[in-house]
């Protein structure tokens, strides 16, 4: 609107010059005798325009100061600000000289227009906010620089520590499949085998902290989930947790690292929110919503609330919580909710802050149930016994898997590359013999790795049943492995239960 005013000045001033300034009739000012030869008398667009200057950075004024009080900290708003109010002061004196209620004195310069000498301060000043959005944004994209550097070398680390936490977890399960239940040592390797399960989700929370990637979802209770988490975050401190999880509670269909971290970081929120101790509640609940496309369309969720009593959020920093880097903890990176937002949207859910200061923080959030039975329920239905050819270029990898494959009934055959493991499926098959499932690494350093591995196979023979294992659990092949011609996923680090269940699937398919 004031960009048309404007326009309709100009064109009116070219067209009719005398309702603009007068080029014929000089300025006579009201109060001192003779004529002032500096401008020509003012018509009414003159003021016009002096009116919608004024107004013009009033509005600026309003918006800046809102600014100023959501940021809180930013004092580089304050240049701005103090540039507005010198473009009013002399525009408003401008416009109050041209009626004659004021008069200066000191000679010609009275002769010009102020408002427009305000505007140039106003926008001149105003270059300080325009350089503070530069340095921001010169530290957001550093910031993301890092971030790409970090997950590159967390995506390194994350294959290697898998590939450890692959013999670890497979020689705990194998000593675990042969100690009864009984005996202490028992729990002693339960309890090495939820540890190094615990060490995989941190590895995986690294990789989703840097890198992002898809969810590799599997079907996951997610009482477990909340247990585990809560407490790992809840260790040591005066911080208690009360649940409240119905027995039937739904299976969900998620990524377990994911959603552990989902848990971490809200737990982890409401444990800083209470620095003297306090109380969090975990509530979880089925949920059948009928806002699918269809109207028949019933979709299983689950609800689950967390909710602290702690020091609580202003209403006028809660629309931020979720806008990356924006924290207000003195060490705080501004990630945390952000990335758990990430998630909970890529596995098909929705999550909301509600909160109110001094009275405690509640998040809630859905995620989708399984379609399938729960997994107390899942039975292997499909008999032991067979053919695997198994290629890892690990050869620790390889020795520890083939135990454990024989442990569950299986032939294994092992290779260390996709040129190998191709030569081995086509001999087998030309013998008669042939591989009943394959499982393959996803990354063979200088040498063919699974999926061009398993191209060639199910070339050559369609009805080849594999497996894609890797430490790279935020490679998009994992998550949508059937694109790439697999049957199945196992992320490393694998147990034995893990790896049977994969390969029941996978073998009554």
């Amino acid at each position: 609107m004031g960009i048309g005013v404007f326009l309709i000045v100009a064109v009116a001033a070219v067209v009719t010059p005398d309702l603009f300034i007068s080029v014929t009739k000089p300025f006579v000012h009201p109060f001192r005798s003779g004529i002032s030869t500096g401008r020509g008398q003012q018509g009414i667009l003159y003021n016009v325009v002096d009116a919608l200057l004024l107004v013009l950075m009033v509005y600026s004024v309003c918006c800046i100061i809102v600014d100023y009080m959501k940021r809180g900290r930013d004092i580089y708003l304050m240049y701005v600000l103090a540039g507005v109010m010198s473009g009013i002061l002399i525009a408003a004196g401008d416009i109050l000289y041209s009626q004659g209620v004021i008069n200066w004195h000191g000679g010609g310069y009275v002769n010009y227009s102020f408002s427009g000498f305000g505007l140039t301060i106003f926008l001149t000043l105003s270059m300080a906010e325009v350089l503070r959005q530069f340095l921001d944004q010169s530290r957001e994209l550093e910031r993301a620089r890092k971030l790409e550097s970090l997950g590159i070398f967390a995506g390194g680390i994350a294959h290697d520590f898998n590939n450890f936490l692959t013999s670890i977890m497979g020689s705990i399960s194998i000593v675990k499949k042969g100690t009864p239940r009984e005996d202490h040592k028992y729990q002693l390797l339960d309890d090495a085998e939820r540890a190094s399960r615990r060490a995989r989700d941190l590895i995986q929370q690294l990789l989703t902290f840097s890198r992002g990637g898809a969810p590799v979802k599997t079907v996951v209770p997610i009482g477990d989930i909340l247990h585990e988490s809560v407490d790992f975050v809840l260790g040591g401190s005066d911080v208690r947790c009360e649940y409240s999880l119905p027995p039937d509670l739904w299976d969900i269909d998620a990524d377990r690292g994911q959603i552990g971290q989902v848990i971490y970081n809200i737990v982890l929120n409401a444990r800083q929110a209470m620095p003297r101790g306090g109380r969090i509640t975990i509530a979880a609940e089925n949920i059948i919503r009928n806002d699918g496309p269809e109207k028949d369309d019933n979709r299983r969720f689950v609800r689950v609330c967390v909710k602290d009593n702690g020091a609580g959020i202003s209403s006028r920093r809660l629309k931020d919580i979720f806008v990356p880097y924006y924290t207000t903890k003195k060490d705080g990176s501004g990630l945390g909710l952000p990335i758990t937002r990430s998630i909970i949207i890529k596995h098909g859910g929705e999550i909301s802050v509600s909160s109110r200061k001094g009275e405690g923080t509640s998040v809630e959030f859905f995620i989708p149930a399984s379609p399938e039975m729960t997994v107390k329920e899942r039975v292997v239905t499909a008999e032991a016994g067979g053919r695997v050819l198994f290629m890892d270029d690990d050869a620790i990898i390889c020795e520890v898997s083939s135990e454990m494959l024989r442990l569950l009934g299986y032939d294994v055959v092992c290779a260390s590359s996709g040129e190998e493991a191709v030569d081995l499926y086509k001999v087998a098959y030309g013998q008669g013999v042939p591989f009943d499932c394959v499982i393959m690494d996803l990354t063979v350093p200088g040498g063919m790795n699974g999926i061009e591995a398993v191209r060639v196979l199910r070339e050559f023979d369609p009805q080849c049943r594999a497996i894609v294992s890797s430490g790279y659990s935020d490679d998009p092949v994992m998550a949508n492995y059937r694109e790439y011609g697999f049957a199945g996923v196992c992320p490393k680090a694998y147990s034995v239960d893990a790896l049977e269940a994969v390969l029941a699937d996978v073998m009554k398919a």
